[in-house]
Protein backbone atom coordinates (compact mmCIF):
# COMPACT_ATOMS: atom_id res chain seq x y z
CA UNK A 1 0.00 0.00 0.00
CA UNK A 2 1.91 3.46 -0.88
CA UNK A 3 0.99 6.38 1.16
CA UNK A 4 -0.41 9.78 -0.46
CA UNK A 5 0.32 13.06 0.50
CA UNK A 6 -3.03 13.04 2.63
CA UNK A 7 -1.89 10.44 4.92
CA UNK A 8 1.72 11.99 5.65
CA UNK A 9 2.09 14.47 8.18
CA UNK A 10 2.69 17.95 6.59
CA UNK A 11 5.27 20.24 6.98
CA UNK A 12 5.03 23.52 8.99
CA UNK A 13 6.92 25.92 7.69
CA UNK A 14 7.56 29.37 8.41
CA UNK A 15 5.70 31.88 6.44
CA UNK A 16 5.96 35.82 5.65
CA UNK A 17 2.58 35.88 8.41
CA UNK A 18 4.55 34.11 10.66
CA UNK A 19 6.98 36.93 10.71
CA UNK A 20 4.65 39.56 10.15
CA UNK A 21 3.22 38.22 14.03
CA UNK A 22 6.46 38.02 15.68
CA UNK A 23 7.40 41.36 14.74
CA UNK A 24 3.98 43.01 15.60
CA UNK A 25 4.26 41.23 19.07
CA UNK A 26 7.82 42.37 19.67
CA UNK A 27 7.37 45.44 18.90
CA UNK A 28 3.80 46.25 20.84
CA UNK A 29 5.77 44.67 24.24
CA UNK A 30 8.34 47.55 23.50
CA UNK A 31 5.70 49.74 23.32
CA UNK A 32 3.73 49.24 26.02
CA UNK A 33 6.58 48.69 28.68
CA UNK A 34 7.61 52.46 26.78
CA UNK A 35 3.89 53.62 27.66
CA UNK A 36 4.79 52.46 31.34
CA UNK A 37 7.80 53.87 31.45
CA UNK A 38 7.00 57.72 30.70
CA UNK A 39 3.89 56.76 32.56
CA UNK A 40 6.02 56.23 35.97
CA UNK A 41 8.28 58.87 34.97
CA UNK A 42 5.93 61.82 34.55
CA UNK A 43 3.96 60.74 37.60
CA UNK A 44 6.81 60.44 39.69
CA UNK A 45 8.50 64.03 38.60
CA UNK A 46 7.40 66.78 36.97
CA UNK A 47 10.34 67.93 35.40
CA UNK A 48 9.71 71.72 36.85
CA UNK A 49 12.80 72.69 38.97
CA UNK A 50 11.43 76.10 39.04
CA UNK A 51 8.02 78.03 38.28
CA UNK A 52 9.98 81.41 36.79
CA UNK A 53 13.07 79.84 35.56
CA UNK A 54 13.12 82.29 33.04
CA UNK A 55 13.08 85.35 35.38
CA UNK A 56 15.59 83.24 37.69
CA UNK A 57 18.27 83.30 34.60
CA UNK A 58 17.42 87.40 33.94
CA UNK A 59 18.42 87.69 37.89
CA UNK A 60 21.20 85.66 37.81
CA UNK A 61 23.84 88.33 37.58
CA UNK A 62 22.47 90.19 40.41
CA UNK A 63 22.47 87.22 42.38
CA UNK A 64 26.40 86.78 41.57
CA UNK A 65 26.67 90.77 42.60
CA UNK A 66 24.72 90.01 46.01
CA UNK A 67 27.09 87.25 46.92
CA UNK A 68 30.28 89.31 45.92
CA UNK A 69 28.82 91.94 48.07
CA UNK A 70 28.40 89.64 51.05
CA UNK A 71 32.15 88.31 50.48
CA UNK A 72 33.26 91.81 50.76
CA UNK A 73 31.67 92.35 53.95
CA UNK A 74 33.67 89.78 55.17
CA UNK A 75 30.06 87.55 57.04
CA UNK A 76 31.03 84.65 58.35
CA UNK A 77 28.09 82.08 59.00
CA UNK A 78 28.64 78.69 60.33
CA UNK A 79 25.45 75.92 60.46
CA UNK A 80 24.83 73.83 62.92
CA UNK A 81 21.97 71.03 63.70
CA UNK A 82 20.66 68.94 66.45
CA UNK A 83 17.88 66.64 66.18
CA UNK A 84 15.24 69.55 66.93
CA UNK A 85 17.06 72.93 65.97
CA UNK A 86 19.34 74.54 63.69
CA UNK A 87 21.48 77.61 64.88
CA UNK A 88 23.25 79.97 62.78
CA UNK A 89 26.25 81.93 64.58
CA UNK A 90 27.26 84.77 62.07
CA UNK A 91 30.43 86.88 63.02
CA UNK A 92 31.96 89.69 60.58
CA UNK A 93 35.66 90.24 59.34
CA UNK A 94 37.09 91.03 62.86
CA UNK A 95 34.79 88.10 64.65
CA UNK A 96 32.52 90.48 66.37
CA UNK A 97 28.64 89.10 66.20
CA UNK A 98 26.83 90.38 63.28
CA UNK A 99 23.17 91.73 65.02
CA UNK A 100 20.02 93.05 64.10
CA UNK A 101 19.53 90.67 60.95
CA UNK A 102 16.30 89.37 60.30
CA UNK A 103 16.49 86.04 58.58
CA UNK A 104 14.06 83.49 57.39
CA UNK A 105 15.25 79.73 57.10
CA UNK A 106 13.62 77.67 54.13
CA UNK A 107 14.23 73.93 54.07
CA UNK A 108 13.74 72.69 50.90
CA UNK A 109 13.22 68.77 50.38
CA UNK A 110 15.38 67.79 47.16
CA UNK A 111 12.89 65.41 45.95
CA UNK A 112 9.56 66.77 46.80
CA UNK A 113 8.55 70.84 46.54
CA UNK A 114 5.20 69.57 48.36
CA UNK A 115 7.21 69.59 51.73
CA UNK A 116 9.18 73.08 51.70
CA UNK A 117 9.12 74.59 54.52
CA UNK A 118 9.65 78.68 55.10
CA UNK A 119 10.53 79.10 58.69
CA UNK A 120 11.43 82.40 60.25
CA UNK A 121 14.85 82.99 62.82
CA UNK A 122 15.11 84.81 66.11
CA UNK A 123 18.00 85.91 67.11
CA UNK A 124 18.62 84.10 70.32
CA UNK A 125 21.75 86.16 71.86
CA UNK A 126 24.34 88.35 69.65
CA UNK A 127 25.05 87.20 66.22
CA UNK A 128 23.35 83.58 67.19
CA UNK A 129 20.52 82.75 65.21
CA UNK A 130 18.10 79.85 66.10
CA UNK A 131 14.61 78.17 64.40
CA UNK A 132 13.13 74.94 65.85
CA UNK A 133 12.99 72.15 63.56
CA UNK A 134 8.91 70.33 62.60
CA UNK A 135 9.96 68.78 58.97
CA UNK A 136 7.44 66.11 57.83
CA UNK A 137 10.25 63.56 57.31
CA UNK A 138 13.86 62.49 57.92
CA UNK A 139 16.32 62.71 55.24
CA UNK A 140 18.08 65.31 52.85
CA UNK A 141 16.94 69.19 53.08
CA UNK A 142 18.60 71.96 51.50
CA UNK A 143 18.41 74.91 53.83
CA UNK A 144 18.62 78.00 52.64
CA UNK A 145 19.05 81.00 54.88
CA UNK A 146 18.49 84.73 53.70
CA UNK A 147 17.00 87.77 55.21
CA UNK A 148 18.96 91.61 55.54
CA UNK A 149 20.61 93.64 57.82
CA UNK A 150 19.47 96.82 59.77
CA UNK A 151 21.08 98.86 56.96
CA UNK A 152 19.44 96.41 54.42
CA UNK A 153 22.80 94.49 53.77
CA UNK A 154 21.68 91.24 52.06
CA UNK A 155 22.89 87.66 53.38
CA UNK A 156 22.33 84.31 52.24
CA UNK A 157 24.05 80.95 52.90
CA UNK A 158 22.64 77.67 51.67
CA UNK A 159 23.76 74.32 53.18
CA UNK A 160 22.61 70.35 52.80
CA UNK A 161 21.47 68.93 56.14
CA UNK A 162 20.31 65.29 57.06
CA UNK A 163 17.69 65.68 59.37
CA UNK A 164 16.38 62.10 61.59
Amino acid sequence: MSATSRDMPSERRFTGRHLLYLLLGFFGVMLVANAIFIWLALDTFTGVSSENAYQDGLNYNQRLEAAAEQRSRGWQGTVSHERDRVDLKLVDAAGQPVRGLVLEALFLRPTHDSQDRLIAMTETEPGRYSVSLSLPASGNWDLVIRGYGPDGAPFETRQRLWVE
